[in-house]
């Protein structure tokens, strides 16, 4: 088997396994912060400075999760240009 073509195929395959992992993880964030978001709507016992701080934590979580997405996408890049294309 061709080294470039392996290579290439690792890269594949570890890319696509943290993007499902990735997608899993921010719809699971996603679908927590809702329900957090309904819970302390319906709550009449929550203040509000209880609810600034929920919300400017899932804004915090969102936020690192992005920030996370841009490095791996960043990082696959380099990696992808370090494998030497057949010519």
């Amino acid at each position: 088997m061709d080294p470039q073509k392996m290579l290439n195929q690792m890269i594949d395959f570890q890319k696509t396994l943290f993007n499902g992992s990735f997608n899993a993880m921010t719809m699971a964030q996603t679908r927590t912060g809702n329900v957090m978001e309904m819970f302390l709507d319906q709550s009449f016992w929550v203040s509000e400075k209880w609810k600034d701080a929920i919300s400017d934590w899932t804004s915090a979580c969102q936020e690192s999760f992005e920030t996370v997405q841009k490095a791996a996408e960043y990082n696959w890049t380099k990696m992808e240009e370090r494998v030497p294309k057949n010519d």
